[in-house]
């Protein structure tokens, strides 16, 4: 009798707490985001005593809103970031929808047209252009009241659909390099006395005075088809390839890397020997001191931001380099690197054991020796948004090359 009873009371305390638990609830700071077309970010705070879910619904185009978290596993904040947006004609619509076990909730989102311009303005939704070694197709948005035209000054960028009335977009195409040479063109769009200037680049991206590759060493003397193949790791004043094994979620090699050659070894030379240097024909290593103002080492905060969130949606983790972090982060897509280029996390091949280590960070050579000929410079980055230009590494450790104009 004595276990019959104590076995009701257990089940009468079960009871009790499943009639006193809370019911489901969730609310939003704002039933409705509406953000101009310079786009940015916006924070929604999020109350809600369940795990939820929220998925983003396009009434007009695409993949113009990026959301991190995604999910929430109670009260929190869902950060959106918008891109720009450069029609004239209509706002653009969205909806996030937050679902949790027993609750939903909609928020609509508008982003607002840009204003329409009178007839004496003429501008470009964008004024500069790198494309990468397999080229590409880009769309530009015009904004203009009277006609227009646009003409490129080279043959191997061409326009298309380049002539309109009001505001409108010309499509600019980009073929793809087959000698790894830097080029430039000039894309000239007129109305009337008004003119505007797109500058196109192709293979490499300047920044500051210096033009930097927009993609790794593959294979001796070629670079990777775009800035998301990671290419080879090469040991110092050495034109042999090695693969990264490299990737996003977990590390690297086990065993040895097959033919590596391991410990001390000095090269002998004060910088990469031209013979032994793997860029492509008319670029080099660059100097520890170009790398330096590359990310901004020293100022007060570093011109680089690591996304191994792939918030930017691309396929592989690594670092946008060159321009302001607010900027990268704020800014800066795929198709609109604003002047940027990214790196692609590689990790290093170490000297003794030839197996791969640090998969993570982004990593490359300079061409710069400590004082020595056995030990040279490098640098680092990594998704804590920290980095390095001060270490030095045995010339036979294995890092990735990206390279600048000579």
């Amino acid at each position: 009798m004595r276990y019959i009873v104590r076995i009701s009371l257990v089940l009468a305390v079960t009871v009790l707490a499943a009639c006193t638990k809370a019911p489901a609830s969730l609310e939003t700071e704002l039933d409705e985001i509406t953000i101009d077309f310079e786009g940015g970010p916006v924070n929604l705070k999020v109350s809600c005593n369940v795990e939820t879910l929220t998925t983003i619904t396009y009434e007009q185009g695409e993949d113009w809103i990026t959301l991190l978290p995604r999910h929430l596993w109670g009260n929190g904040v869902l950060s959106f970031t918008f891109k720009k947006y450069s029609s004239y004609n209509e706002d653009r619509h969205a909806v996030a929808t937050i679902v949790g076990k027993g609750v939903e909730k909609a928020v609509r989102i508008t982003q607002t047209a840009k204003p329409k311009p009178v007839a004496t303005d003429l501008d470009l939704d964008r004024t500069r252009l790198s494309a990468e070694v397999e080229g590409g197709q880009w769309t530009i948005g015009v904004s203009t009241a009277g006609e227009w035209t646009a003409t490129s000054s080279q043959l191997w960028c061409k326009v298309e659909e380049g002539s309109g009335v009001g505001s409108g977009n010309f499509l600019v195409s980009v073929e793809a390099s087959t000698d790894y040479k830097y080029r430039k063109a000039e894309v000239t769009v007129k109305s009337g006395s008004l003119e505007r200037i797109l500058e196109v680049e192709h293979v490499g991206t300047t920044i500051g005075d210096v033009v930097w590759a927009n993609s790794n060493v593959d294979e001796p003397d070629t670079f990777g088809a775009n800035c998301e193949v990671r290419g080879k790791l090469y040991q110092y004043n050495s034109k042999v390839p090695f693969p990264t094994y490299a990737n996003n979620t977990e590390a690297s090699s086990t065993a040895p890397v097959p033919d590596f050659p391991t410990g001390e070894f000095d090269v002998m030379c004060e910088t990469w020997a031209e013979e032994n240097d793997p860029c492509p024909d008319g670029w080099r290593v660059p100097t520890i001191d170009e790398i330096a103002a590359l990310i901004g080492a020293g100022e007060p905060e570093p011109r680089f931001w690591f996304d191994y969130w792939l918030a930017k949606e691309r396929a592989v983790a690594g670092a946008y380099i060159g321009i302001d972090r607010t900027t990268i982060q704020d800014e800066v897509t795929k198709d609109d690197m604003k002047g940027c280029i990214f790196v692609a996390q590689t990790g290093c091949i170490d000297r003794f054991t030839a197996v791969m280590n640090d998969w993570w960070d982004v990593t490359f050579w300079s061409c710069t020796n400590v004082g020595q000929t056995w030990d040279m410079r490098f640098v680092w980055m990594n998704g804590n948004q920290d980095y390095s230009i001060t270490d030095w590494s045995g010339s036979r450790f294995g890092r990735a090359v990206r390279c600048v104009k000579k």
